[in-house]
């Protein structure tokens, strides 16, 4: 079976799937996995050896992938898979319906612009908003699920607790596991945290509640300013506690929760770019 590689390259972590090379109608995962950069050599010989060089019946045609993260991180997938065609979306790619108003469309991450294809083909035709949490958290507006009308980028979690502890001289450094680590399951916890905002009594936790603040404040901003907004998507390893500070206002806007967002983009592009070579 001949399959494609969807890979998204981000500063912190490479994410992947495979899925059907010919299949133009269906989105079907064979194999997932999550890399952290720091061990992409050793990951990416652990996570693939066994499932494709073992097995000759299944073969990595092609590659589709964002990168925003360092060349270096994009040139070790290269070199693991040297025969294989490699395809990397760019910021002025377009799929059919969408227009992109951004000023240089090169400047935007392919990141952002994958999760928006990925929106477009979810929720066709919406007023979306778009909120993807990673090294960075992105806010951007896709109207009528098809214009670009552009968005924010604010530091994410863990680089404000970061920033916070490296550029103080009495804060100390924290990460994003002593505050916001929590199962998307864990219903008591969301339903706590949505059903109040905490004044922080020590400095860990006013540390915590005031990044998490900055970035909810700035969506319900967007929320505010943007009032056609039909569906809320969070992506990124962050979405589940977003989601639990947004539930008290959104004032009844759809919210929806979607890990694969970026490689669901990636596929859309595969696909178009599949059927204009038919």
């Amino acid at each position: 079976m001949e399959l494609d590689l969807l890979l998204d390259i981000g500063n912190t972590r490479s994410k992947w799937i495979t899925t059907q090379t010919n299949a133009l109608e269906a989105f079907t995962i064979f194999q997932e996995g999550v890399i952290n950069n720091t061990e992409l050599v050793e990951q990416i010989i652990e996570q693939f050896s066994p499932t494709f060089m073992s097995n000759q019946q299944q073969v990595i045609k092609n590659i589709y992938c964002t990168c925003v993260a360092q060349q270096d991180f994009l040139k070790i997938w290269q070199n693991y898979f040297p025969n294989v065609n490699f395809y990397r979306l760019t910021g002025d790619i377009t799929i059919p319906a969408f227009h992109n108003h951004y000023q240089n469309p090169l400047e935007l991450g392919t990141d952002r612009l994958a999760g928006m294809f990925g929106a477009k083909t979810l929720y066709p035709n919406k007023n979306t908003l778009i909120v993807a949490s990673g090294t960075a958290t992105t806010i951007d507006y896709l109207h009528s699920g098809s214009i670009f009308m552009g968005g924010w980028i604010i530091p994410g979690l863990d680089l404000m607790l970061q920033s916070l502890g490296k550029s103080t001289a009495n804060l100390p450094t924290l990460n994003s596991n002593q505050f916001f680590k929590m199962s998307a399951n864990d219903a008591s916890t969301i339903a706590q945290l949505s059903s109040e905002v905490m004044l922080g009594k020590s400095t860990k936790d006013a540390i915590g509640m005031g990044v998490i603040l900055s970035t909810i404040g700035a969506i319900q901003l967007a929320l505010t300013q943007i009032k056609e907004i039909e569906i809320i998507v969070l992506t990124g390893g962050n979405a589940p506690l977003l989601e639990s500070y947004l539930l008290p206002i959104i004032n009844g806007i759809a919210m929806k929760k979607e890990s694969n967002l970026i490689l669901i983009g990636i596929n859309s592009w595969r696909l178009n770019k599949m059927e204009s070579c038919l």
